[in-house]
């Protein structure tokens, strides 16, 4: 029963929610302090475009029922600089 509570509590902080994804801009509603999710989630869509997420904005905090304060982070896809030499 702990481990079930501690697996479920686990996945609850690490989760994120796809709101959005229009082309190469993705919207993702995550835990406030939870940003790198987000971007991680962000990075895997956009490499299946061939390229890399950049943030483009954070909306501020709000209370939301599946974390205790959530934030609504905005991605766009990009092409990846090249490597400089």
């Amino acid at each position: 029963m702990r481990k079930t509570i501690a697996i479920t509590a686990l996945a609850l902080l690490g989760a994120c929610t796809v709101v959005e994804k229009t082309g190469e801009d993705i919207t993702i509603e995550h835990a406030a302090n939870q940003f790198f999710v987000a971007e991680a989630k962000a990075d895997d869509y956009c490499q299946t475009l061939g390229r890399r997420a950049q943030h483009v904005m954070t909306g501020p905090r709000q209370s939301s029922l599946l974390f205790v304060q959530s934030s609504v982070s905005v991605f766009r896809c990009v092409v990846p600089a090249p490597a400089k030499k």
